[in-house]
């Protein structure tokens, strides 16, 4: 019992930095996104006024068209930055447990480009945090579990093709400029 008295400081304090480390990480991700979407925004086209005209729809197939023009989006202005939050769930492989995931997601539309922001927690803990993008013409995928280590190789992230049992991810608000 006394060695057990001993080592509880040490267990503490071990604890204790393995959480300033996590939440250094953390901080550290964060301000990257941040950095990848104010790139993303200063090269997007949001300045430059744009309507949705009734010849822009003529291409479309008709009942798209009807569509369309039934939801007024003719004289409206055409987004170029959307800004998509997102709660779901994610696994890693068939069979395995559900976890919960948060995401932010930037598109730009002119030119084209994205940054994906997502953390997946059990409970409290963050278990993994990741950053997709596509700027400038390049993509990148950084995916870090908790916080600070990075996963080489095959992304967690990855679906098999034509294989949707991996991800389910609902919309929690859209913003667009």
């Amino acid at each position: 019992m006394p060695a057990l008295v001993r080592l509880w400081p040490v267990a503490a304090l071990a604890v204790a930095a393995a959480a300033c480390a996590e939440a250094w990480g953390d901080r550290a991700l964060r301000r990257l996104v941040r950095r990848d979407v104010e790139a993303l925004l200063a090269q997007s086209s949001a300045g430059r006024p744009a309507v949705v005209t009734g010849e822009m729809l003529s291409d479309l197939p008709e009942p798209v068209r009807r569509y369309l023009a039934r939801t007024g989006v003719v004289g409206q202005p055409i987004p170029s930055l959307v800004r998509l939050r997102q709660q779901g769930r994610m696994r890693l492989d068939r069979g395995q447990p559900w976890i919960p995931v948060t995401a932010e997601q930037h598109y730009c539309v002119d030119p084209p480009g994205f940054v994906w922001a997502g953390t997946m927690r059990l409970g409290p803990v963050r278990l993994a945090r990741a950053r997709d993008m596509y700027l400038g013409g390049h993509g990148r995928m950084l995916v870090r579990l908790a916080s600070l280590l990075p996963v080489r190789g095959r992304a967690v992230w990855q679906l098999p093709d034509g294989d949707l049992d991996y991800i389910d991810v609902t919309v929690t608000d859209l913003q667009y400029a």
